[in-house]
């Protein structure tokens, strides 16, 4: 009998088996694990927040197909947190401009931080928001949700291609992401 998974690293460096996830694994530790955002990204999802996502009336889900051509996607998304606390959502493409050459990988698409729990309208935007539009191929979409340990200042980077993500997070503070979301974009014209 296998030896079940203890941490994410460990089974993003090979393709993953149904074995390898015990009950405590969720779907999203799964997407990250599999779509390789562990490791390339973050090393794991806490998963100790949760929170949904839509953009308009469209509900978003690990692992779905985005096309940059829907309207949908131009303002940004709506997003409802259930875990009580103050938050930080990072959006970030780590395979610009194209997943065989991801030279500015990661891509940063949004940074809204000091987000209260029930009032996101609240939060502040650090970076605005700027739809997927992968030139190339299909792009991962990482939304990540850091939960804060108290308010952040935050100087926004100077160009949104090469933003790391595991820098940011140590810099202020942040640790492992306590929730997350991947989706798959490609250009509508592909």
């Amino acid at each position: 009998m296998p030896k079940p998974v203890t941490s994410l690293s460990q089974i993003a460096g090979r393709p993953p088996e149904i074995s390898d996830y015990p009950d405590r694994i969720s779907d999203t530790t799964v997407a990250f694990a599999m779509c390789k955002a562990v490791p390339e990204i973050v090393d794991e999802v806490t998963e100790s927040a949760k929170f949904s996502l839509r953009y308009g009336s469209m509900p978003v889900e690990n692992g779905m197909l985005l096309n940059s051509m829907d309207n949908a996607l131009l303002e940004e998304p709506f997003l409802e947190i259930a875990t009580p606390g103050t938050y930080t959502l990072i959006v970030v493409d780590p395979d610009a401009p194209s997943p065989q050459a991801p030279k500015h990988r990661s891509w940063l698409h949004w940074m809204a931080i000091n987000i209260p729990q029930h009032d996101v309208a609240r939060g502040e935007e650090a970076v605005p928001y700027m739809p997927p539009e992968p030139a190339r191929g299909k792009h991962r979409i990482l939304y990540l949700l850091f939960k804060q340990q108290g308010r952040v200042t935050v100087h926004p980077p100077a160009k949104r291609q090469g933003f790391q993500v595991r820098a940011f997070a140590q810099e202020h503070n942040l640790g492992a992401p306590a929730a997350g979301l991947f989706v798959w974009a490609v250009n509508g014209e592909e």
